[in-house]
């Protein structure tokens, strides 16, 4: 039951997460600042190698640098000056080096390379949906990644993937990845004030999803496709309505389930596969009470600086939804501990957290998608979000045989104001409370 219930608020986690991150940025990150990682200051037009790059991008995205144990690779000296950026970087398996054991540092880096170490570092080694089109041809080792980027507005559009970069070139474009554009910030910021004005909103969300195996493992994960209808009411009142269509066992199934948050209290109903009918139950009242402090912590931008490094944006430009005018505003990101975000919101996020144990099983997500912000209102108008999440290895004490989970959600249909509001379905009144088990435990809850 719990996992059904953390599919079921998967589309409505993923609209609050879209919706939090417009409290904060990560700050600016000096290009000079990258430079003075180098041994010397580099001279005009000089080309960037490839340890003149790991060692920026280390100081760039702030990880912290491996102690240098033995050999590195075969063709770097452990007392070398790059050498524990380059080890930090191979550790995590971000520079993956070259047959034979070695890693190049001297060879000077293309554009290709340098976007594709920069996707790494944000978590996205590879993507399961269909490659993007893009400056690269489908089967170039690097074609999935760069392209993926090259879509974001990370990868410059203008530029040959192969041209090797100047380290000016690399210092500039490890400043704009790993910061934040001033001008895309003051608007996030300027929406973030106008969305927490708002006292009810409704949105549509159309949300698949893809699993990749580990290697070696022979099961049958098909994919899911959701749409579901979210409704939000001050203070805190939340309907949220959903379709998942899915394969099981070689035959097609899709389940209806409704969310509802009202006065504090959780109700939570699913179609019975066998009879048909909706069956309704009503959660324990903390958790009600931590989804809308949670909903009061995102609008009052109740958020700890801890979660700045993870939150990028930049202005794409503008375009239409509709016929409304709006921003486009790039947003990306990686969080190392996805359960930062829920710890971010407070008591609410603890009580969400009970909620959704499956949190426990990833190590990081990475996020990448556009927000949608009207030029005249600032409200928000929609989204596009690409998520990716890899598995741990364990699970509960089992080799885990999943290896990532793909989600790429699109936000759509968004409307403000007067006449919508949240109303609790009769049938689900009366429905008998349950006990959910602690977190980690897969046992269907209890019956009061």
């Amino acid at each position: 039951m719990v996992r059904r219930v953390s599919v079921a608020l998967l589309p409505l986690l993923l609209a609050i997460f879209l919706w939090v991150p417009a409290a904060l940025a990560a700050g600016p990150v000096s290009a000079d600042d990258l430079l003075s990682v180098l041994p010397q200051p580099p001279a005009e037009g000089q080309l960037a190698t490839r340890a003149d790059f790991a060692a920026m991008l280390v100081e760039a995205a702030a990880i912290p640098q491996s102690q240098v144990k033995g050999e590195v690779a075969q063709d770097v000296a452990p007392d070398a000056w790059y050498a524990g950026a380059v080890a930090t970087l191979k550790e995590k398996g971000i520079m993956s080096g070259y047959p034979g054991g070695t890693l190049q540092p001297e060879r000077p880096v293309t554009r290709t390379e340098a976007v594709v170490l920069v996707a790494r570092t944000f978590g996205l080694f590879t993507t399961i949906s269909a490659p993007e089109a893009g400056p690269l041809p489908q089967g170039h080792w690097a074609g999935s990644l760069y392209n993926w980027m090259y879509s974001q507005g990370i990868a410059p559009a203008a530029a040959a993937p192969e041209e090797r970069l100047t380290v000016a070139e690399a210092a500039a474009f490890l400043s704009r990845v790993f910061g934040s554009d001033p001008e895309a910030s003051a608007i996030v910021e300027k929406s973030a004030a106008a969305m927490a004005k708002v006292t009810a909103f409704r949105g549509k969300t159309t949300m698949d999803i893809a699993t990749r195996l580990r290697p070696g493992v022979n099961l049958e994960v098909g994919s899911a496709h959701i749409e579901a209808t979210t409704t939000f009411q001050a203070p805190g009142n939340i309907a949220s309505t959903s379709r998942l269509d899915t394969v099981i066992e070689g035959k097609p199934v899709s389940l209806s389930s409704d969310f509802y948050v009202v006065d504090g209290n959780v109700y939570f109903g699913l179609t019975d596969l066998q009879t048909g009918k909706k069956v309704w139950q009503r959660f324990p009242q903390e958790f009600g009470q931590a989804f809308t402090e949670a909903m009061a912590n995102t609008r009052n931008q109740v958020l700890p600086p801890e979660l700045r490094p993870y939150l990028h944006y930049q202005l794409l430009g503008t375009t239409k939804v509709g016929n409304r005018e709006v921003y486009e505003i790039g947003a990306y990101g990686r969080v190392d501990d996805p359960a930062l975000f829920l710890k971010a919101l407070g008591k609410g996020g603890e009580g969400l957290q009970k909620m959704m144990p499956t949190a426990d099983f990833f190590p990081a997500i990475s996020y990448w998608g556009r927000l949608y912000i009207g030029k005249e209102d600032l409200l928000l108008y929609g989204g596009d979000l690409k998520t990716v999440a890899v598995y741990k290895e364990t699970m509960g004490g089992q080799p885990n045989p999943l290896e990532a989970i793909e989600t790429v959600m699109h936000l759509t249909d968004y409307a403000y104001g007067g006449g919508i509001t949240v109303v609790l379905p009769p049938e689900a009144a009366n429905a008998p409370e349950v006990t959910l088990p602690p977190a980690g435990e897969g046992n269907a809850p209890e019956q009061k």
